[in-house]
């Protein structure tokens, strides 16, 4: 059975294989955040933190679930948005930024490309 951590870790692995990041934890209190920074800019093109369920779906639900911000175009960004898995950056720049929820229903090969818009963004 695959699960949310196992979309966690494909996409960890993505970007330390890819691009040799390694995952940072900058916030003591958070040690489930980990961001990531590009090589030359040493700027983050990707943060993975788990969030509470209602933070992102709305009403009241405190489960705790995995998401992913990653830089987009700003002007591709309301046709990512799908409001499944592709929702309005949380705690981020809505302009610029979107939040992917990692479910185990998560397209990852589509989560890798829009990693790596985001590492292209960053970089140039």
């Amino acid at each position: 059975m695959f699960s949310e951590s196992d979309t966690v870790t494909k996409l960890k692995d993505h970007m330390c294989s890819k691009y040799g990041t390694t995952p940072e934890t900058p916030w003591e209190q958070y040690p489930n955040h980990k961001t990531f920074k590009t090589n030359r800019r040493a700027k983050w093109y990707a943060i993975i933190m788990q969030v509470r369920r209602d933070r992102i779906y709305g009403g009241d639900d405190d489960e705790l679930i995995w998401v992913m911000n990653v830089k987009a175009s700003p002007d591709k960004i309301s046709d990512l948005i799908n409001n499944k898995h592709i929702f309005p950056a949380y705690h981020m720049n809505k302009k610029h930024w979107i939040t992917i929820v990692l479910s185990a229903s998560l397209d990852t090969e589509l989560a890798k490309n829009l990693i790596d818009n985001s590492y292209e963004l960053v970089e140039k």
